[in-house]
């Protein structure tokens, strides 16, 4: 708790005779021993003050003050509620009381102390400076950096405002701003833990790792004991893709707080990244006990469940359930005022984090540059990433765009209800940066979940889950809490981006043997996958492999996979492991591959469309799950259902059969990204007329479930 604001001396000194000069002179001394930390001597000589005079509000506003700093609360509200009593006019007991109340959560009570301080002196600072903690408190984001703006005109010396409008404008996407102010502040007050710890913050939003890593390490000097610029540290390290140094740091930050679950997930991040599953795994379950409250917590957990092969899809779908109900209970049955014009054009909300160069991003794009502009109106809610140029595609194609980031999930869904969206489509389900609980609110008639996730949400709020037939087949039950609502054809259309290298020639012709290829995250390539593909080299003499994801920039984590692949007897010289590149690089390298390898349980989605939009086929296993059978929707869908697989032993046997035919291979490659442009996979502006179709099928539902 920050010591509360302190009498000035004019304030503190009553006008002349009204007080006895012993008094006088024993008042002051109480002050000086509250400012040297001397609460006790300080508090009984105000006590006497107050057997003689016990209308000297002063006196009873600065034992509120030390009753504040000993946390009896109760203590202190009734002497400010007492010193009020007796004077109302001044700013600075209606700070205090106002500090008080918020530290007992009574945020529109404290609101109103600070009106009252600001109502007597319009340019109060420390009044601005803590309604705008109140307000932050409240994730009343708006009025909390308005606050901390107005305190900072005032006393632009303030570091601590100026702290918190940084995280403010931080957590608003206005990253840049933030750093400015801290910068500042970091010069005015260079030992400040609390301002290096924000700008290492600010500088991971920039993308700027390095420099964030350099302000943790500053930070850590100065507050060794402290364990979140541990944690923090490990962030930045991470993102540097330097994963054992990461985990170093979050063992550190383990060691000094033991209980607090985010390091936990912190740590399990990283070991998926490196494909440390059944450690990552331990990690998420530790994380989920001990903050079973912590719904983001729990939530990373659900989303490492999926690469469980000990899980069923129905005690997957029961996980997701038990999530729903501990922070998304289904909401209260209300009446919306949107008009129930069955052919009307509709108001189609896009909510995601990852409105950028990503995935979603790939294949949400070309549906927003075809849609029906005249029938559906599309807002995109973007709620977390660094903008880029592929946001401004976006931002160019949709009809309206609200940045979501500085919003919590109450004032999302608020502003979602006042745009009056029709249908709200989540992109994000429980992948980094989702706005679930937003969602949980019910803000649009109908809610739909698509592309982002590959499961249920759990949340009754979503009416349906975007599927096709072969990720979902009409036949069997559905292991998912929202409707299947299937696409004919695949639930979703790629299309490369403009970018992207003309196909290469086969590698295999000049080199005289076959390279296979993966460009899955790490986390997907379990050790049955390394297993499988060793198997895989063993059958195609001089066959090599190339694995290429940006962990591999880290050595240790290339050493941890020459090493699998050494114990299942293939020399690291047939594979080879390489690092990250910008996106045009990594669609090029695809020269380098002559059949790509798909990964299971968890198939990929972008990799596949990408590898077969650079020429290169892609065998794939489909199992018995929604994010098994990825791999065999696009397959199917661009035309090659013959690459589908359905067994370890059909996989390998496929494989090898395509590596033994070159010439095949030459000819597939020569014409595989014309024969996607004209699949079903291929054809966007088609997909985005069928994905249309199932919006107006869905409003016509509930049109006919609201009368």
């Amino acid at each position: 708790m920050p010591p509360p604001p302190l009498l000035s001396q004019p304030e503190a000194v009553p006008p002349s005779g009204a007080l006895p000069e012993w008094l006088s002179r024993a008042f002051l001394t109480s002050v000086k021993h509250y400012q040297a930390g001397l609460y006790e001597e300080a508090r009984q000589l105000l006590i006497a003050i107050l057997e003689r005079e016990p209308r000297h509000s002063d006196s009873l506003y600065l034992l509120g003050s030390i009753a504040a700093q000993s946390r009896d609360l109760d203590l202190a509200a009734e002497m400010l509620r007492q010193a009020l009593a007796i004077e109302h006019r001044k700013p600075v007991y209606w700070v205090l009381y106002g500090n008080i109340l918020q530290y007992k959560g009574d945020w529109e009570a404290s609101g109103e102390c600070y009106r009252a301080a600001l109502t007597l002196d319009p340019n109060h600072t420390d009044a601005y400076y803590n309604w705008g903690n109140t307000f932050e408190r409240q994730q009343r984001n708006r009025e909390a950096t308005a606050c901390f703006e107005a305190a900072l005109r005032l006393m632009p010396a303030h570091i601590q405002a100026r702290n918190n409008l940084a995280n403010q404008y931080r957590n608003a996407g206005r990253p840049e701003e933030a750093a400015a102010h801290l910068e500042q502040a970091h010069r005015q007050e260079p030992s400040s833990v609390p301002v290096i710890l924000n700008l290492g913050n600010v500088y991971m939003a920039l993308n700027r790792h390095a420099d964030a890593v350099a302000c943790f390490d500053a930070a850590i000097k100065l507050a060794p004991a402290m364990s979140v610029l541990y944690s923090n540290k490990g962030n930045a390290l991470r993102a540097l893709t330097r994963i054992d140094e990461s985990l170093a740091a979050y063992g550190q930050a383990i060691a000094l707080e033991p209980g607090r679950a985010e390091f936990h997930v912190n740590r399990g991040i990283a070991q998926q990244m490196q494909g440390r599953l059944s450690e990552a795994l331990d990690s998420f379950r530790q994380a989920m006990h001990l903050a079973p409250e912590n719904a983001a917590a729990y939530g990373a957990g659900l989303f490492s469940l999926h690469y469980d092969p000990a899980l069923s899809p129905d005690d997957l779908c029961q996980a997701h359930r038990e999530w729903a109900s501990r922070y998304a209970p289904p909401p209260t049955p209300r009446r919306y005022s949107n008009v129930r014009d069955a052919e009307r054009r509709l108001r189609i909300g896009l909510l995601s984090a990852d409105f950028r160069q990503h995935p979603v991003t790939f294949f949400t794009l070309p549906l927003i540059e075809q849609h029906d502009e005249e029938r559906y109106e599309i807002l995109c809610y973007s709620s977390g990433g660094k903008a880029d140029a592929w946001t401004q595609r976006l931002r160019n194609n949709a009809e309206g765009w609200c940045d979501a980031s500085g919003l919590t999930d109450l004032e999302l869904a608020e502003q979602m209800e006042r745009d009056e969206i029709d249908i709200a489509v989540d992109l994000s389900g429980h992948t980094a940066g989702n706005r679930l609980l937003a969602l949980a609110r019910k803000p649009a008639p109908v809610a739909i979940s698509w592309l982002g996730y590959f499961n249920t949400t759990g949340l009754a709020a979503i009416d349906y889950l975007m599927v096709d037939s072969i990720v979902a087949p009409p036949a069997e039950e559905a292991p998912f809490v929202e409707q299947p609502l299937r696409l004919d054809g695949c639930y979703l259309a790629y299309q490369g981006p403009d970018y992207a290298p003309e196909v290469s020639p086969l590698p295999a012709a000049p080199r005289g043997h076959i390279t296979f290829g993966c460009f899955n995250t790490l986390s997907k390539v379990t050790p049955e996958a390394v297993k499988l593909w060793a198997e895989l080299l063993r059958r195609v003499p001089r066959s090599r492999l190339i694995l290429k994801n940006s962990v591999l920039d880290d050595g240790h984590s290339r050493q941890l996979y020459w090493e699998a692949f050494a114990r299942e007897g293939i020399h690291r010289h047939r594979v080879d492991l390489v690092g990250s590149s910008p996106h045009r690089e990594l669609l090029a390298h695809y020269a380098n591959i002559d059949i790509a390898l798909d990964t299971s349980p968890y198939n990929g989605g972008t990799t596949t469309c990408e590898a077969l939009w650079m020429g290169v086929p892609v065998i794939t296993q489909a199992g018995d799950r929604f994010v098994s059978r990825v791999g065999a929707t696009i397959l199917t869908n661009a035309g090659f259902p013959a690459w589908v697989t359905h067994s370890p032993q059909d996989y390998l046997a496929r494989a090898a059969a395509l590596a033994a035919d070159p010439a095949r291979l030459a000819d597939i490659r020569a014409t595989l990204r014309h024969t996607v442009r004209q699949s079903t996979l291929g054809d966007t502006a088609q997909f985005t007329r069928r994905w249309e179709h199932a919006l107006r099928m869905v409003w016509h539902n509930w049109i006919r479930s609201a009368r």
